[in-house]
């Protein structure tokens, strides 16, 4: 579903959100809503959280599997499902 190049790891939050600012991303799958908390989390960037329970917040997207989440991520992006 997600090609390896499109999957980055970081060791702190505040490199993994300055890297989805430098990297321009529409969209941006995590397991930890934290994330999308830090306040330089760019407001454009659509929030998918991958988890059990959904989130309170209105503006995070949750599922609670990996089919789900890239469901969601192919009808929000328009991308085109490479199965």
């Amino acid at each position: 579903g997600i090609a390896p190049s499109f999957v980055h790891f970081e060791d702190t939050r505040e490199a993994k959100v300055a890297r989805i600012a430098t990297l321009g991303l529409t969209h941006f799958i995590d397991d930890l809503e934290e994330t999308f908390e830090e306040p330089s989390f760019p407001k454009n960037v659509a929030k998918l959280l991958y988890a059990p329970e959904p989130s309170p917040r209105e503006d995070i997207t949750t599922c609670a599997t990996w089919d789900a989440l890239l469901e969601r991520f192919h009808a929000q992006s328009g991308a085109n499902r490479r199965d």
